[in-house]
């Protein structure tokens, strides 16, 4: 176009957003970004930098993209003005609590406003005590499973030494049993 790079302009924006905001421990999370060229010249060259949790295992990202130490990098190329780039990054994160993930796109030409160029997803996970990848705390309150004495886990996953289905605390809260385990 005759334009030299100096002259160019092309604001990039990145959005990051988790397939769900409460995870269980040791399941897959998709992360869906999207990179958007708002224009108005086409950038080239266009790098995506996602810093992953540190206690996240990296699964797989979308063609183009690798990982070192925890960093996905992947070589956009060019976006033109008006379009946009669709990229998926794969984790599995190994230990509940708050998680926190920050991705960042820039290329080498100008860009006239690097505040939308960060994104950041924030999710929580759970435990997940029967490895169905329903965090415990959602399949009680769907009730999908029961919780006889309401401390968020599932019957299932207490101990039984009966093994009537039913967790010995409720047991013999009921009176239905006694205490084969005392503790």
């Amino acid at each position: 176009d005759g334009v030299p790079d100096e002259c160019k302009a092309a604001d990039l924006s990145v959005a990051k957003a988790a397939a769900t905001s409460l995870v269980a421990v040791d399941c897959v999370l998709t992360y869906t970004i999207t990179v958007t060229n708002n224009g108005p010249d086409a950038a080239g060259d266009v790098i995506l930098t996602d810093t992953l949790p540190a206690d996240v295992i990296f699964n797989g990202a979308s063609t183009g993209c690798t990982e070192n130490a925890g960093i996905v990098v992947c070589g956009l190329g060019s976006i033109a003005a008006g379009e946009s780039v669709l990229v998926t990054v794969y984790v599995t994160p190994t230990t509940t609590g708050g998680m926190v993930n920050t991705v960042e796109v820039g290329n080498c030409i100008t860009d006239p406003n690097t505040l939308n160029n960060v994104a950041t997803a924030r999710g929580i996970v759970r435990t997940d005590c029967n490895h169905n990848c329903v965090p415990d705390v959602i399949e009680v309150e769907l009730g999908l499973s029961e919780d006889c004495n309401n401390n968020g886990i599932p019957d299932e996953c207490e101990a039984d030494c009966q093994p009537n289905g039913v967790p010995d605390d409720c047991d013999i809260t009921s009176g239905t049993s006694q205490d084969c385990q005392p503790n």
